[in-house]
This record gives structure tokens, C-alpha cells and sequence, in this order.
């Protein structure tokens, strides 16, 4: 099991769109089980592959996030998380 942190840097937090790229991008590895919190808010983890789940952490703009994976493919999975929230989840950032 491995975890990483990343902070969140689009305008509007992880909302539908953003959520969405984010879940795919989870949903990608099927042997390896990724979560994800909201280290800001001190919330629960919840199942990164899940878009209700995702959208219910209420992550916004400057929040951490801690993501883990536990898994054959958990140093792919958290690196592809990595340039996903990195590179804006599909979103131009500021």
C-alpha cells in the first residue's frame, strides 16, 4: 500500500467535471483498490472509483488530498492520480 498527497489547484475544487476525469483515472488500474480524502476538511477515505463518493468529499481549490492504492499497479495508479490533479483534471488552471 502506498500513499501520496497532492494539493488541489483547479478554480472550483473537484466538482462534476473535474470528478469525473479523476474517477476514470482511478477506475483505470481493476487490480489495485485506490482511495482517496480530503485532508483539509478531515474527512473519511472513500472509494476513489466512485463518482458520488469523489464529489461528496467537497474537495475545493488549495485543498490537500491523500490518495492511496494498495495493489499490483499502485505505483502506476497513484503516478497517473499524480498528473491528472497536476495537470488540472481536464480544467485549465490559473
Amino acid at each position: 500500500m502506498k500513499t501520496i498527497r497532492l494539493t488541489v489547484r483547479n478554480p472550483s475544487g473537484i466538482h462534476l467535471r473535474p470528478g469525473a476525469a479523476f474517477v476514470r483515472a482511478a477506475a483505470a488500474h481493476r487490480g489495485t483498490a485506490v482511495r482517496v480524502r480530503n485532508l483539509t476538511t478531515g474527512s473519511a477515505d472513500a472509494d476513489a472509483r466512485s463518482m458520488l463518493a469523489v464529489t461528496a468529499l467537497r474537495i475545493k481549490k488549495d485543498h490537500e488530498i491523500e490518495v492511496t492504492a494498495d495493489g499490483p499497479d499502485e505505483d502506476v495508479a497513484l503516478e497517473t492520480l499524480r498528473a491528472a490533479v497536476d495537470g488540472g483534471l481536464g480544467e485549465v488552471l490559473e
